[in-house]
């Protein structure tokens, strides 16, 4: 073979390695909104969308009944839903988003042509969108029951705020959620960020020093000022005087820093969980 020939054939090996890397670092450049848009077709006819119309229907018919029917209003209802249901569908939506792809041993998601950390932060934000959604359906169909049956209860402000301040509350449960049920199956997934919900929550609300920084007593005590009920269920207006409920009937520096907290929670269980993801191999 001479000179001319060996040159030419190494320009051509050379050229062919050069569009194969950059048809690799193309691919793994796909932008963060297709792999989203990619997420939210994959769970278009799935459970987590069911779930963000089942869980708030619940709250939905409880409230219609009271306030077209019996003309009351009840915070305590609003309590019940936030305090239970509303973790149980965050965790539940979180292990039902990871099960799509767990049921496929995660192989399709881990060939896509994305950075891995993009794909989970993708399935991170759909869960957060449909727990926003849901927690929005929950507070808002009743806040406008309120304020057409003229009954007295909160302010439409109140209703939004406080679901706005549940979702940032409980997103911590998302991360953990996803991870945990990628590892060890849908039960664990479901049942372990549930279990730790209920038991922080009804545990440590009422510990002044402690709550804010807890998520889930943060979840269940941030909202008491705009429902106008305690975390146990009681309306604020018979609560007996103690100092919990001069701290908990007041949205001030404490709650700022339960909001806080709360997000930091969220964003550091999510860059942890990211990063564990990113070294996950197909099972």
């Amino acid at each position: 073979m001479s000179s001319r020939n060996l040159e030419e054939l190494t320009q051509d090996n050379v050229a062919a390695s050069g569009d194969q890397i950059g048809t690799r670092v193309g691919a793994g450049g796909i932008p963060f909104g297709r792999i989203l848009a990619v997420e939210i077709m994959k769970g278009r006819s799935a459970a987590p969308r069911r779930m963000a119309l089942a869980f708030p229907l619940v709250l939905i018919i409880i409230m219609a009944v009271l306030v077209f029917g019996l003309h009351v209003w009840s915070p305590s209802s609003v309590n019940y839903w936030y305090v239970l249901l509303l973790p149980a569908m965050a965790a539940l939506m979180s292990a039902a988003v990871a099960s799509i792809d767990a049921r496929q041993q995660w192989r399709t998601t881990l060939a896509l042509p994305a950075a891995p950390i993009l794909v989970w932060w993708a399935k991170i934000v759909y869960c957060l969108f449909l727990v926003g959604v849901a927690t929005l359906l929950a507070l808002g169909l009743p806040a406008l029951m309120v304020a057409i049956s003229g009954v007295e209860g909160p302010s439409p402000a109140d209703f939004v705020v406080s679901a706005l301040m549940l979702v940032l509350a409980c997103s911590w449960m998302i991360p953990a959620g996803l991870a945990l049920t990628a590892r060890f199956g849908i039960l664990i997934g479901f049942g372990l960020p549930y279990m730790a919900d209920l038991l922080v929550s009804t545990t440590f609300w009422g510990n002044q020093r402690l709550w804010p920084f807890l998520p889930p007593s943060a979840m269940i005590s941030l909202p008491v000022p705009f429902m106008r009920v305690m975390p146990d269920g009681v309306p604020l207006k018979i609560e007996s005087s103690s100092p919990i409920k001069t701290a908990l009937s007041v949205f001030g520096g404490q709650s700022l820093t339960a909001l806080a907290v709360c997000l930091v929670w969220f964003l550091l269980l999510s860059l942890l969980t990211g990063i564990w993801f990113s070294h996950k191999e197909a099972d």
